[in-house]
């Protein structure tokens, strides 16, 4: 029996791998502000002074937060999809292994962004233990 959490007809693998894809364009729109308008609005000299550069080091920053993103969702899903696939059922485990596997993709992002993003994470999964 296919999982059924998100009434896809396609295989688990199939559906995934497209979410993924399209996934990549719905983080990048995210994390374009995040990454270019904190210089915009508080250091727009840094980016006359060298222009190129600014570009190249916003793309690859929009990248790699887009590919974590995206990674993370896709990961939580994948990982329940095929475990009720593989075990007909879904015991709250299933929630606890996805969460701990799909925190590996943390690892796409850049060093200092792993510690922002841990700060941010840390209090809602404290409030969702206890």
């Amino acid at each position: 029996e296919p999982c059924q959490y998100h009434k896809h007809h396609i295989s688990c693998m199939k559906y995934n791998a497209e979410d993924w894809v399209l996934g990549l364009g719905r983080a990048a729109r995210i994390y374009l502000p995040v990454h270019v308008l904190p210089t915009l609005m508080f250091s727009p000299h840094k980016i006359l002074q060298d222009p190129g550069n600014f570009a190249k080091t916003r793309i690859k920053n929009i990248i790699r937060s887009a590919l974590f993103l995206t990674s993370y969702q896709t990961t939580v899903k994948a990982m329940h999809c095929t475990i009720r696939s593989v075990i007909k059922d879904d015991p709250s485990l299933t929630s606890i292994v996805a969460g701990l596997v799909s925190g590996l993709s943390l690892l796409v992002e850049h060093p200092r962004r792993r510690s922002e993003l841990t700060l941010y994470v840390l209090p809602r999964a404290l409030e969702t233990s206890f």
